[in-house]
């Protein structure tokens, strides 16, 4: 994973708004909307490690500028998008 100084700064020179991704006070992932992730490989490897922490697997849809993620079990109904922002490489 990245380090949050490095994602600060990135975040900063492209003026992007949103908070940066962090592990919560106890080490677990926990998102929020407007959540910002350097990249589309980030934001895989945060939902992999979800994925391992809550116990279950999903669906992947890959678009162009979109990523949607929906949980395979027919009775829930999680999902999350994340979109290209206009650094056109930040999720």
């Amino acid at each position: 994973m990245h380090s949050n100084l490095d994602t600060e700064e990135i975040y900063e020179e492209n003026r992007l708004h949103g908070k940066q991704f962090e592990l919560d006070n106890d080490g677990k992932i926990c998102f929020e909307i407007g959540h910002l992730f350097l990249n589309v490989t980030h934001f895989r490897e945060v939902l992999k490690g979800f994925g391992i922490q809550e116990g279950f697997g999903w669906w992947v849809k890959n678009e162009k500028c979109r990523v949607t993620i929906e949980c395979k079990d027919d009775d829930c109904i999680w999902r999350i998008h994340a979109s290209l922002v206009v650094d056109k490489e930040t999720y």
